[in-house]
């Protein structure tokens, strides 16, 4: 699993417990419990769901048909979120500083405030553009899938505002979305 070798690699084969090996396992073990015909994933879950698949094929090819072999879920404009104070790397618990992830369970008002001081760049233009304005486009992103909004929609809407209204309003939506 690339997981387990990006943090024995980072850490160091000696430090890499034996609970970063095993945990693949217990993910399957949770997504066949529920017999999920679709898992709804991020892309860098994509090989999780994999193992999840080979792992139930193989058993109900030697015990019977006993699990559902789940297909991974992934939405193109979402299969990948950027970190809020990093937006060149996707969101993670294991991120340098918690500022730039949101969790379910924050309060609102962490939520909000996180947002809010999301990194964005020095120009007022609110566009979508991954290469130069990918801050911008990551809070465009998460908005468009929370709102359900287009992302050209939202960029007219925004036309002639600045970086302030996106970010309250994307915080207003993910707080409605998490509560």
């Amino acid at each position: 699993m690339t997981q387990f070798k990006d943090k024995s690699a980072k850490q160091g084969a000696d430090r890499a417990t034996v609970g970063l090996f095993t945990y693949p396992v217990l993910q399957v073990a949770d997504i066949l419990l529920y017999q999920a015909n679709q898992v709804p994933v991020g892309e860098d879950q994509r090989q999780h769901i994999e193992l999840t698949r080979d792992l139930a094929e193989r058993f109900n090819g030697r015990y019977g048909q006993t699990f559902t072999v789940p297909a991974p879920y992934i939405l193109k404009e979402t299969a990948k979120i950027f970190d809020l104070q990093d937006p060149a790397v996707k969101m993670s618990k294991s991120a340098s500083t918690p500022k730039g992830l949101i969790n379910l369970l924050d309060d609102p008002k962490v939520t909000a405030k996180k947002v809010k001081s999301a990194v964005t760049d020095t120009d007022t233009v609110i566009r979508f553009d991954e290469e130069k304005k990918p801050g911008v486009s990551n809070l465009l992103t998460i908005l468009s899938t929370l709102s359900g909004s287009p992302v050209d929609d939202l960029e007219r809407s925004y036309e002639g505002k600045g970086y302030g209204a996106l970010k309250t309003d994307l915080a207003e939506a993910m707080v409605e979305f998490v509560t």
